[in-house]
């Protein structure tokens, strides 16, 4: 709970020193923000050691352990890539946000495509 209101007072600080910077014509704004992100980056996956245990006592106790493992797996890429898109755009390059984007939805498939091909085998077995 403290970790949220850290980030939260951290985002806050960070947008109103932004909006000074930037109304006095300071070049370093953007990179103020950018910054902020990364640190809020950071402490978001200081929690994610806790996340990943809860997890994996409720998947090991249904037993779909492997099917939960690939989801943290693709929510992972899909944060990393979203905030790696964002801080891209941030500093204005649209090319490099839109590789990152594309980058991203490229490993969720690699790591999907074992499942797909599970999918489809047994599929052929049933016809």
């Amino acid at each position: 709970m403290s970790g949220i209101i850290f980030g939260a007072g951290l985002a806050l600080s960070a947008l109103v020193m932004y909006i000074l910077l930037d109304a006095m014509g300071y070049r370093g704004a953007r990179l103020l923000t950018v910054t902020a992100t990364v640190m809020l980056f950071v402490l978001a996956i200081s929690a994610v050691p806790q996340l990943i245990s809860s997890v994996e006592i409720i998947s090991e106790s249904t037993g779909i352990g492997d099917t939960v493992g690939c989801a943290m797996r693709i929510l992972g890429i899909g944060y990393v890539s979203g905030i790696s898109y964002d801080v891209a755009l941030d500093m204005g390059s649209k090319g490099l946000a839109s590789a990152v984007m594309m980058l991203g939805r490229v490993e969720m498939l690699l790591v999907i495509t074992p499942y797909v091909t599970e999918v489809v085998k047994l599929a052929v077995e049933l016809i």
